[in-house]
This record gives C-alpha cells, sequence and structure tokens, in this order.
C-alpha cells in the first residue's frame, strides 16, 4: 500500500509567510524612520523655544517632513519660510525710544527711529520699520530670523541628532519584535 503526503498545499503557504518574513526588515526600518523623524523633529523645535521667543505653531507650519518609504528609506526634516515679522516677536513702539522687540527670550532689543504705523495704512498696519536716512523716507522693514535659519542653529541641530540617536534603536527593535509576531 502507498502512501501519498500532501506537501503541495503546504509548500504555497510556506513560502508566502517567507515573503512576508522577507519585507519585515524593510517594514520595520521605514516605520521606525518614520517615528524617530517626527520625534527629532519635535526636540529641535522644543530646543529653539527654550532660547527664541516663537512660537510652537510658527514652527510646526513652516516644518515640511519627506516620509521614509519602501523604495526610500530615509526621513528628511526641513523647514521652509520667509523671515518673521517683529510683530511675530513681542514688538511694542514709543515715540521717544523707537521699535523694541524680544528675539531671545529675555534679552529687549530696541531700535531708534523704527516704528510700526498705525492703524491699515495702506496694509502696512502691524509691520515694523525703520527709516534708511535721517529724512522721513525711505524706509525697510524689519524682520527677525526666518524659521528655517532658527532650526539650522547648532541648537537645534544638536538636539535633533541627539533625540535620533536615543529613539531610534528601540524603536527599530520594537517594531521588529511587532512584525515578526503579526506573521501567522
Amino acid at each position: 500500500m502507498a502512501i501519498k503526503l500532501g506537501m503541495t498545499s503546504n509548500i504555497k503557504k510556506v513560502a508566502s509567510r517567507h515573503k512576508r518574513l522577507a519585507l519585515v526588515p524593510t517594514a520595520a526600518l521605514t516605520s521606525a524612520l518614520n517615528k524617530s523623524g517626527r520625534q527629532s523633529g519635535v526636540a529641535g523645535s522644543k530646543a529653539v523655544r527654550t532660547v527664541y521667543n516663537i512660537s510652537a505653531g510658527r514652527i510646526k507650519t513652516a516644518r515640511k517632513d519627506t516620509r521614509a518609504t519602501f523604495a526610500r528609506q530615509r526621513y528628511m526634516l526641513y523647514w521652509s519660510s520667509y523671515r518673521v515679522n517683529v510683530k511675530q516677536y513681542s514688538a511694542s513702539w514709543n515715540y521717544s525710544r523707537g521699535l523694541a522687540f524680544k528675539i531671545k527670550k529675555g534679552k529687549r532689543v530696541v531700535l531708534p527711529h523704527a516704528f510700526i504705523p498705525k492703524g491699515n495704512a495702506r496694509g502696512l498696519g502691524g509691520k515694523g520699520f525703520r527709516r534708511k536716512g535721517s529724512s522721513r523716507l525711505p524706509i525697510a522693514s524689519v524682520t527677525g530670523p526666518s524659521v528655517s535659519q532658527l532650526m539650522k542653529s547648532k541648537l537645534a541641530t544638536k538636539a535633533i541628532n541627539k533625540k535620533h540617536a536615543e529613539v531610534f534603536p528601540g524603536l527599530h527593535e520594537r517594531e521588529m519584535r511587532r512584525r515578526v509576531t503579526m506573521i501567522k
């Protein structure tokens, strides 16, 4: 009497499992990169806000992320913004002193002969200006640093790199374990 074993039905299942296991390292790396990149960006934002007088919302709106994918295994953080108007840096105007604002926390900068026009003044209201010479005109706008300039500082890059170095290995290990247990 001959015995036939049904091996072919089991081979398809095993082959399918191995294909899914082959994708685990790439999927885990992609997920860990995206999570650590997001956390690193927040750490850089917090580091900048400890020194500079800028809101978290301003930094968040300037942030553009390129997430990691299966084809592109890198997470890119970049900030794109215009120079920030001094009004965003707690600017105040006094006729005798000039325009005062705080770019860094605790340090108020005073620009003599600078001013903020009252009302809308042809769309110029709320923006700071300074006179270029001793005469009334011409004038130039007064701006502070842009978000991208602040995020390029050593303070921010150091915080971003530090956060990534401490968070990424644990996230990668966790994602590998999680994805292996998902395969049945």
